[in-house]
């Protein structure tokens, strides 16, 4: 069995936005600092997906879903993710600081 991890299009939109936002606002050092960080997170929630807490959201893509910190240092970063026998998908990930009940309920919010 192999266990890994599997980012929905979704999820890979918001990284790609996250790391643009963080390298215009700070610098091109911090936005590789956040993308290192977001996938070595993504192994480690593959090979303990429990790890993270459920979610709570109403969201009914979220449901069974859990969240995650992208690591302490980047804290308001989170993952929401789905565990699965084989690892886990990431759903999405987000800024924490947003109205992530408004986010969620938006159409497409998981495509």
């Amino acid at each position: 069995m192999s266990i890994g991890y599997i980012v929905r299009p979704r999820a890979d939109r918001d990284i790609d936005d996250l790391a643009d936002s963080i390298s215009e606002h700070s610098n091109l050092d911090n936005a590789l600092d956040f993308l290192a960080e977001v996938y070595v997170t993504f192994s480690l929630l593959a090979s303990q997906p429990e790890m993270g807490w459920p979610s709570k959201m109403s969201a009914p893509q979220l449901k069974s879903a859990r969240t995650f910190r992208v690591s302490d240092r980047l804290s308001d970063f989170l993952i929401f993710y789905q565990p699965h026998a084989s690892g886990v998908e990431i759903l999405r990930v987000v800024h924490g600081a947003r109205d992530l009940p408004a986010l969620f309920s938006q159409p497409g919010a998981f495509d």
